[in-house]
Parts: structure tokens; sequence; C-alpha cells
């Protein structure tokens, strides 16, 4: 996933920054993000957090480090220490109701005139096959179930207005699903086929369709992808602290 994103957005980031002096990347992940920054913005100071410790410490550039943290649990961090947050594929661990706490918690790690940049996506199918709609209800359930809202995901905007921030925006940027679209096509094709795989038993549960059913129109989804030239939506929104909160 961070290939091809990197490759759609031809960069690391879509935020209007300029040498932040720290950057904070909040659910790193194995910390890829986090080192190619480190390397991109060298007199930056680049910090990495996630709840376990499953980043790579391999090949670590001198100005990055990870901590370990949650922001559902408050963020190890003193208010106002990062003139960049970026947060990016966090959406499914936020619960139904959580994500006031989460853009709270954003927000006070993010210096006044600091940027927060969030890349989210919903995983629901656009210019659908006819199996889409059934698949695409699957996702919603199976997300529920988990206590996920996939709703939300597309109404970022507001809730980072509603946690105070300001200059708010919203790109919405198409992801093919299928060779048609070249190498992102087939990448995301790819994606959207494994996360169907990784989340086979739960759909079952939530299909109401015999296993070898349920096989069958998985299969005559990814069929035609292609035929219908599909694609999912990343959302990538961008919001500043306001330089007048002096509550630092």
């Amino acid at each position: 996933m961070h290939e091809m994103v990197h490759y759609v957005q031809r960069r690391n980031y879509i935020a209007p920054i300029d040498q932040p002096k720290k950057i904070l990347d909040v659910g790193c992940g194995t910390g890829r993000w986090v080192k190619e920054m480190a390397r991109d913005f060298p007199k930056s100071r680049v910090v990495g957090c996630e709840v376990l410790p499953v980043f790579s410490t391999h090949d670590m550039p001198k100005n990055a480090r990870f901590e370990i943290g949650n922001v559902l649990q408050g963020l190890p961090f003193l208010t106002g220490s990062f003139d960049y947050v970026h947060m990016r594929f966090f959406a499914l661990e936020v619960p139904t109701g959580c994500w006031t706490l989460v853009m709270a918690e954003l927000y006070r790690v993010c210096r006044p005139g600091g940027i927060i940049e969030l890349c989210e996506t919903d995983g629901i199918v656009r210019q659908p096959a006819p199996t889409s709609h059934v698949i695409n209800g699957w996702m919603t359930s199976m997300a529920a179930d988990n206590q996920v809202e996939l709703s939300c995901i597309s109404a970022l905007d507001e809730l980072l207005r509603d946690a105070g921030l300001v200059d708010v925006t919203r790109r919405d940027l198409n992801y093919p699903l299928g060779e048609w679209a070249g190498a992102v096509g087939t990448i995301q094709y790819r994606v959207y086929r494994s996360v169907l795989d990784s989340c086979r038993v739960q759909i079952l549960a939530n299909a109401r369709l015999g296993e070898d059913a349920m096989d069958e129109m998985l299969q005559e989804q990814m069929n035609t992808l292609e035929q219908y030239q599909s694609h999912v939506v990343h959302y990538v929104y961008t919001a500043r602290r306001p330089l007048e909160d002096v509550s630092v």
C-alpha cells in the first residue's frame, strides 16, 4: 500500500509543509513512511508511534525514532510538540464514537500553526460491478460488527472542524481496480483481493450464503472489476491548528 500511495501522490505527503522541525506519524506500522520522511527532511526530527513494536529499526536514519503509544489512550508527547502530524489507514482501529477523542489528541500534540494530514479509505467499490452492492454491504456490516462506522471516513473534514482546526481541505483520490489502469490498478486489485481473502470468515458470517455460493460471488466480483473499471476512494484531509491558539 505504501508504494502505491507514493506512486499516486508522487511523494509521501500532500499537506503544504515546508521544513517542519518535528514530524509525527500516528499508527506508523512498519515505519517505512517515517524512515523515508526522515531522509526527505534531514533537518527534521521524525517520530513514529505505534501500539505494538511492529516497526523495523533496521537502517534507521539518525533523525528518526519510534515510540510505543495509542492515540485512543493518549499519545506520549507534550502538548504542541509537532509541526506536522500524519495518520494514514488508521480508521479501522477507531471504534464508533471515538473520532472526537482522536481528533482532540491530534490537535493537542500539534503546535499552533502546525499541520495535520489524514489519509483513509472505506474500501467501498465505486463504479461498481453488479456484485459490488452486495459485497459493499457485507464490508459495512463487518465493520459495524467490529464497532467501526465506515461512513465516518468520508466525513472527517467535519470532525476536524469540530475539533477546532482551520483551513480544512479534502481531496478524493480514485484508486482504480484492475489492469485497465496500469500498475496502480493492478496493485490496488491485488490489495482488494487480499482484503477479501483475509476477511473471508467474517464475510461468510455476514453473507448468509453457503461457502461455495459466497466464493462464487467473490470470484465474480474480482472478474468484473476490470469490465466496469471500478475504483475505491482514498480521502486525504489536511488541516491547521490555529495560530491564535495560546493554550500551549
